[in-house]
Parts: structure tokens; C-alpha cells; sequence
């Protein structure tokens, strides 16, 4: 969870506002005080450790899925010297500069800068001067989180782990044991899990779409009705009946 030098929490809101709210970035104690709003303008935010800097995106649509986006909604990323109040813009590159971190007094961020792929970069706040982290060239790099020396994020569907001293990457091999109850065979009333449904026969057969399975059901008299298809490995659905009730497509 991003937060102040002094402890308090850093979160992004828009309940400000009558006509068109705007999102701003705030900061809250743990008591539950009175939220401060830090900027006017802020989709992403994150103070650095010592309390000198304030990392933000003033602009831009907060969503790992816009791949290559260089419109005019491009994230872009802003510093503001918490003691002079000066603000400066940190990236000029147009396109994915999201996910401000801190570590080691240097700015990390999400950028697909370099061959439109999304990898870490590390910026230093005075100089400017950047630095490519990571460098995967197949799926990018999402939501990172850091503690200052590891910088941890998704990646290909996995979890992946950056040591900031070394620069060596590798997956972590999460393990969730559990007694498994919700994959273990079981019966299920099929009648909870209806889908579609058609009629046929003149009204006097329905055919229903359940968990996959295609069921008829006599209507004419009281009578059970039967599981036509029985694969439980595949799904059928949309089932119809010929007008005859003779066959089901």
C-alpha cells in the first residue's frame, strides 16, 4: 500500500466534484481522519521513502490492457519536491509511463518505451537519468510492488521477482493447498445452473442447457428427465428441438 514519510496512506478517489468529478490523489492517517487531497490532479501517486518527492500521473487511463496507446490519454509522470513545492515533469516519452515505486532513492516505474513491450525502468529523480530494469520481449510487466529491495510483479500470468542489487529476475512458485472440495466429483442439481431452454413437440418436451449438459424434459405427464449428452469435459449449448421432438441440435 503506497504511503507518506509520515505514515499515512496514499489513495486515489473522485467523489470531489458536481458536475464532472476528477480524480485526485489523497493521503489519510490510520485513525480515519479527514482525507487531504495532496494534488488537483492525480490518476497514480506514490511519495517517496525519505519524503522528498511525490510521484505522480496527472493524466491518463489507468488500465494495463491499453497496449501502445499514444493518444492524448497517455500517462505521463510528474515529480513534486515536497519541500519547495516545485512541480516537474519526470517522462516525456508518449505512451505507457505508469506505476510509480520507490527503492534506493530512484523512481521505478512501468514503461513500454522500448519496442512498445511494458518493462521496470528506474529513473533518478535529480538527474533524470533512466535505467531498463527488466527486459522481457513476450508479455509486460503489470502492477508491480517493492519493499525497497525486491520489486515484485506480474508477468505471463505469474508472479516474478526483481532483486534491485542484482538485477536477476525469477518466478515465484506460489503453492495454495486446500482440501479441494469445490474440484471433487459431486451431484449437482442441474436446476440451479439453467442456461437456455427451448420448447418442442408441440409444448410437450423442453429441452434445457445446464452446467454443459443437454437435459429434456417431458412435459406432457409427470416424468424424469434425462441427461442426453453426459460430458462432463466438454460444454453444449443452445440446445433446440425439431418440431417433432423426435431429435435435438
Amino acid at each position: 500500500i503506497p504511503k507518506t514519510a509520515d505514515g499515512r496512506v496514499l489513495f486515489t478517489a473522485a467523489y470531489e466534484g458536481n458536475f464532472r468529478p476528477i480524480t485526485r490523489l489523497y493521503a489519510v492517517d490510520l485513525e480515519g481522519h479527514e482525507p487531504e487531497a495532496l494534488l488537483p490532479r492525480a490518476v497514480q501517486g506514490n511519495a517517496s521513502p525519505d519524503g522528498k518527492y511525490l510521484a505522480f500521473a496527472p493524466k491518463g487511463i489507468v488500465e494495463y490492457y491499453w497496449k501502445r496507446y499514444k493518444g492524448g490519454w497517455h500517462e505521463e509522470l510528474w515529480l513534486k519536491d515536497l519541500a519547495t513545492k516545485q512541480l516537474t515533469q519526470a517522462t516525456d516519452y508518449v505512451g505507457e509511463n505508469a506505476d510509480p515505486l520507490w527503492a534506493d532513492g530512484k523512481m521505478l516505474f512501468v514503461s513500454d518505451r522500448v519496442k512498445g513491450h511494458a518493462n521496470l525502468f528506474a529513473m533518478d529523480p535529480v538527474t533524470k537519468a533512466t535505467e531498463q530494469l527488466t527486459n522481457f520481449t513476450d508479455f509486460d510487466v503489470q502492477q508491480p510492488r517493492t519493499d525497497g529491495h525486491t520489486v515484485v510483479f506480474e508477468q505471463a500470468g505469474h508472479l516474478t521477482a526483481l532483486d534491485l542489487a542484482t538485477k536477476k529476475t525469477w518466478r515465484v512458485d506460489l503453492r495454495c493447498t486446500g482440501d479441494g472440495w469445490k474440484t471433487a466429483p459431486r451431484t449437482v442439481n442441474p436446476k440451479e445452473w439453467i442456461q437456455s431452454m427451448a420448447l418442442g413437440d408441440g409444448g410437450k418436451t423442453a429441452v434445457f442447457e445446464a452446467r454443459g449438459d443437454v437435459f429434456t424434459v417431458p412435459l406432457a405427464k409427470p416424468a424424469e428427465g434425462q441427461d442426453l449428452t453426459r460430458t462432463p469435459g466438454t460444454r453444449e449449448r443452445m440446445p433446440r428441438l425439431s418440431p417433432d421432438g423426435s431429435k435435438v441440435a
